[in-house]
């Protein structure tokens, strides 16, 4: 997460494109562990084709279809991480024009924005999410890291230019 300030009434808030690519590589290699593990292929005899080996095991075990379509639950952040990658993500949160803008796009005005939320969610690593509550009870996610003092820094940041406060849930 990168922020800039071009100039004091305006923030520029960047995701990393080289996070995201790591984030897109430790996916693709779970999943690649997840297949190898699942379909025995360490037990794959010498010489075996492969397609006729999981092709063998499903029909022996119909239960391997459920099991080899759980990885697709990720698929959804494979693709953000890809679009995030190549297309880049982006904040701007302009004070001369009171607009906030996402990828080049106007997601709300300034005079739309109620407040600012930092939601911790517990478990074995917390995560904190910061997101823009709206007037209309929409949320827009701004950035969740599992640092409070990264997502304090950048909360305060935008709260001083949208002019509002910061709740803690």
């Amino acid at each position: 997460m990168k922020i800039s300030r071009p100039n004091p009434k305006t923030i520029i808030i960047t995701k990393s494109k080289l996070l995201n690519l790591s984030y897109l590589a430790f996916y693709v290699i779970c999943i690649c562990i997840w297949y190898y593990i699942a379909l025995g292929i360490k037990s794959m005899p010498d010489g075996a084709n492969l397609f006729d080996f999981v092709w063998n095991k499903l029909s022996d075990y119909p239960i391997m279809w459920a099991i080899l379509l759980a990885p697709l639950l990720a698929l959804s952040r494979i693709v953000k991480s890809l679009k995030v990658f190549f297309q880049g993500e982006g904040f701007v949160f302009d004070g001369n024009m009171r607009i906030i803008n996402k990828n080049n796009d106007k997601v709300a005005l300034f005079s739309e924005v109620d407040g600012l939320q930092i939601r911790t969610i517990g478990g074995e690593s917390e995560e904190h999410r910061l997101s823009i509550k709206l007037h209309s009870g929409n949320k827009i996610e701004i950035h969740s890291s599992s640092s409070l003092k990264e997502i304090d820094k950048i909360s305060d940041d935008i709260a001083d230019i949208l002019e509002v406060g910061v709740v803690r849930v």
